[in-house]
């Protein structure tokens, strides 16, 4: 039996010790889980395959292509004769700008409490003793493929209401609201 800090045995003392290990076991679990491989690769796979479905094959092929990205997704800061050398970094931006104004507008299905969230569950790390930088070594496979996934997602759902809309005659710029819109609610369901 466990010893409370008097030396004396105890129900308490016991309930402490069963408390702590059931938190590190709660500690081991989450990192395993997120450190696994196989849940990322599930993740990918399933995610690719839900945007695929979503926007077909020849999208989220093109999600890739940056030269074809390049030409399909301009940027507005571009000035002619310049050599358009925009990479993922570019993308990834103008995904999350994107987002981030859409978050403020308050688009039904998208969380705008990002930041509470962020706080909400980093009280709760603390409380149970884990820290920010365990919990961030710990999801690095599946924050890195999920990063990758609503890139694609998004990419691949922009270009597939650009294609219906240009089909139908319309055009719209790069950054207009009702094509971000719509590609963000590809991402997020």
């Amino acid at each position: 039996l466990a010893k409370d800090l008097a030396g004396d045995h105890t129900i308490a003392a016991n309930n402490a010790r069963l408390n702590w290990l059931a938190n590190l076991e709660a500690k081991i679990s989450t990192s395993t889980l997120l450190m696994n491989t196989r849940g990322v690769t599930y993740n990918i796979v399933g995610g690719s395959i839900n945007t695929v479905i979503n926007t077909g094959f020849d999208k989220f092929k093109k999600s890739f292509d940056y030269d074809y990205l390049r030409k399909a997704i301009p940027d507005p800061e571009f000035k002619k004769g310049q050599i358009d050398s925009r990479g993922r970094d570019w993308f990834v931006e103008f995904a999350k700008k994107h987002r981030d104004l859409v978050n403020a507008a308050s688009i039904p299905g998208i969380s705008k409490n990002n930041a509470k969230d962020r706080r909400n569950m980093r009280e709760t790390l603390s409380k149970y003793g884990i820290d920010a930088k365990a919990n961030e070594l710990g999801g690095w496979f599946m924050k890195t493929a999920e990063v990758e996934l609503r890139l694609r997602g998004f990419l691949a759902h922009y270009l597939k209401a650009k294609e219906v809309f240009d089909s139908k005659g319309v055009t719209f710029e790069a950054e207009d609201p009702f094509l971000i819109e719509t590609a963000l609610r590809g991402v997020t369901g």
